[in-house]
């Protein structure tokens, strides 16, 4: 049985993705308050990931075609290249803006990993 596509769905992901990124650039707009709410799209971005993976993923998982470690190896392997490569990125723009301590590069191997950070970081603010 082939899978429907929600076309619509991936479009409105990818616009929740683009009003977060503008969100996160809003200081280039005079006066700063450009798509100040776009923040929520994070959510709606989740809701809607959720959906989809539980659409492409739940008959599998029910009926153990496919293993919960299964999924897993499935899910990392998809994701985890793309988040090394915007961790590396990040931590070389972070090294050029002049960020090099410690703390920055605890941060920046963490992101790489998709961990949390568990120590303060402070590089100035200059990312806002």
């Amino acid at each position: 049985m082939k899978k429907e596509h929600f076309l619509t769905l991936d479009g409105l992901r990818g616009l929740a993705a683009f009003g977060v990124l503008l969100f996160h650039r809003r200081w280039l707009v005079p006066g700063g308050h450009f798509l100040d709410h776009a923040y929520l799209a994070v959510d709606f971005f989740f809701g809607l990931s959720g959906f989809v993976i539980a659409y492409a993923y739940g008959a599998r998982l029910r009926d153990r075609s496919i293993s919960f470690l299964g999924f897993l190896a499935v899910r990392v392997i998809r994701l985890y290249p793309l988040l090394i490569l915007a961790g590396a990125l990040a931590a070389t723009a972070s090294a050029l803006d002049g960020h090099t301590g410690v703390s920055v590069l605890i941060a920046d191997i963490c992101a790489m990993l998709a961990l949390p950070t568990l120590i303060p970081v402070d590089i100035g603010g200059s990312f806002t």
